[in-house]
């Protein structure tokens, strides 16, 4: 009788962990939804930006000829930003890792004893 009640409250603890575990993972698995939302609308903007005038423009030629060093470094830093763009673009590209790499991530940065609270 006695390890029928001990079975009774292990199974009862089991099935609270069990339960509050699936509530977290839908949790996780709703903001992983709303993170890949969102990087859709990111990679739509870059790619707008990426058909952008500024971005198809040479500007290691137009560095190469101007001979004002202010405007050097003017282009200089346009043409930093064409290269911060591109990487970004292909950083969040579908097919590329990026949402199963940030899943991975979060997977390995929770114990696996005990779920994570989420943050707020």
């Amino acid at each position: 009788m006695e390890k029928n009640q001990s079975l009774q409250e292990e199974n009862q603890k089991l099935s609270q962990g069990l339960s509050e575990a699936a509530g977290q993972t839908a949790q996780m698995l709703e903001r992983i939804i709303l993170t890949e939302q969102e990087n859709e609308k990111m990679n739509a903007k870059l790619e707008q930006l990426q058909h952008h005038a500024v971005c198809k423009l040479d500007l290691q030629k137009l560095v190469e000829t101007v001979e004002d060093e202010e405007l050097k470094e003017n282009v200089e830093v346009i043409r930093n930003l064409q290269q911060v763009l591109a990487e970004l673009q292909v950083r969040l590209s579908p097919g590329r890792g990026g949402l199963c790499q940030f899943i991975e991530e979060i997977w390995d940065s929770t114990p696996t004893t005990s779920l994570k609270e989420p943050r707020n």
